[in-house]
C-alpha cells in the first residue's frame, strides 16, 4: 500500500475530518485507492506494549507488532530529547490511518477558491499583533503552532503555508496540480 506524507497540523486535518482535499503534484494516485497516512512519529511504550507516538497530537497507538529499532520511549514520561522520526520512514503497519482517494482533478494552483482551501485545512485563529500595541486580529492558517503562516486572508495562509513545504516556486508558477478527494477509513 502506497502511503501519502503529510506536516502534523494537515495530519490532524484529515483525522479529525476538516480537511478532505489535498493538492499534489503527484498524480500518481487513483480513485478509489486506499492509502496510509504518513506523519512524524517515534516508536514508544505504555504498560509493556510496544506502539507509535505521533509528534502531531501526541496521541499513542498500540502497534500491531513491536518496533524492532529504537530508541523506544515511556509514552507516558516522554522525554524532551526524544527522537522523532520522518513520516517517509512511517511503516504502514504503524500507521493511525488510512485514506480513500474519493476524486482526482487538475488544475492550476492559483485557481483554488478560497471554499477550497478551507476544505484544505484553513483555519480561522485570533492571534495577537506583535506591535507594541498588542492587538489582537483574526486571521487564518493552515497550522495553528506556526504564526509564520498566519495571513489575513484564506488565500494568502495557503500560499505562506504551501512555500514553506514545496518552496515559493508552485504557486508563484502556478504550477498543475492534482486536486485530490479524501475520506477517512474506519478501521
Amino acid at each position: 500500500m502506497k502511503g501519502m506524507l503529510y506536516k502534523g497540523a494537515m495530519a490532524l486535518g484529515v483525522i479529525r475530518g476538516y480537511k478532505t482535499k489535498t493538492r499534489r503534484t503527484n498524480g500518481g494516485y487513483k480513485v478509489g485507492e486506499v492509502v496510509y497516512l504518513k506523519e512524524t512519529w517515534c516508536s514508544a511504550y505504555r504498560n509493556g506494549c510496544w506502539g507509535t507516538k505521533f509528534r502531531a497530537d501526541g496521541e499513542f497507538v498500540q502497534g500491531k507488532r513491536g518496533h524492532a529499532k529504537g530508541p523506544h520511549y515511556n509514552a507516558d514520561d516522554f522525554p524532551d530529547y526524544a527522537k522523532w522520526r520522518s513520516p517517509l520512514h512511517l511503516p504502514e503497519w504503524a500507521a493511525r490511518a488510512k485514506i480513500r482517494i474519493v476524486s482526482k482533478e487538475q488544475e492550476l494552483i492559483q485557481d483554488i477558491t478560497d471554499k477550497e482551501i478551507f476544505v484544505e485545512g484553513c483555519q480561522t485563529v485570533v492571534f495577537k499583533d506583535h506591535q507594541p500595541s498588542g492587538n489582537k486580529f483574526m486571521g487564518y492558517t493552515m497550522d495553528p503552532s506556526d504564526e509564520s503562516v498566519v495571513a489575513h486572508t484564506p488565500r494568502e495562509a495557503f500560499r505562506k503555508y504551501l512555500a514553506l513545504i514545496n518552496g515559493p516556486e508552485l504557486w508563484d508558477n502556478n504550477c498543475h496540480v492534482f486536486v485530490y478527494g479524501l475520506e477517512l477509513v474506519k478501521q
